[in-house]
């Protein structure tokens, strides 16, 4: 599978995080992954920005967005619900969120969206 079923996805994520943030790469196991160095966390959140990694199963569907960083919530407490596991050898964390996926919003906006989860004190 080439990256061009990834064109929408990779120009919203462009438009919401700028290109020089944006990379991606197609993992042996089929999955498409983009790569976010560096994105936003609530405010009171530390650190105050974190990588993030998109995983595409396929382009139709819902991204699971990781998290990098070990973050910390307003008042220093760990997030609940934050699961370790490894993409293309990297250590990332999945984490739960009440956020639904809508295929007509922009996956940049889905980003954002799913990591104020971590602006609720938990």
């Amino acid at each position: 599978m080439d990256s061009e079923p990834f064109s929408l996805p990779r120009a919203q994520l462009i438009d919401y995080f700028g290109e020089a943030r944006v990379s991606e790469k197609h993992l042996a196991d089929g999955r498409h992954v983009f790569r976010i160095t560096e994105v936003p966390l609530p405010s009171g959140c530390s650190p105050a920005v974190t990588p993030v990694l998109l995983v595409y199963a396929n382009p139709q569907g819902a991204p699971e967005v990781l998290v990098k960083s070990e973050i910390r919530l307003a008042g220093g407490k760990v997030p609940r619900n934050m699961t370790p596991l490894t993409v293309d050898g990297e250590p990332w964390s999945s984490f739960s969120a009440n956020c639904q996926w809508n295929p007509g919003e922009s996956v940049g906006l889905y980003t954002l969206r799913r990591l104020w989860r971590f602006r609720q004190p938990d």
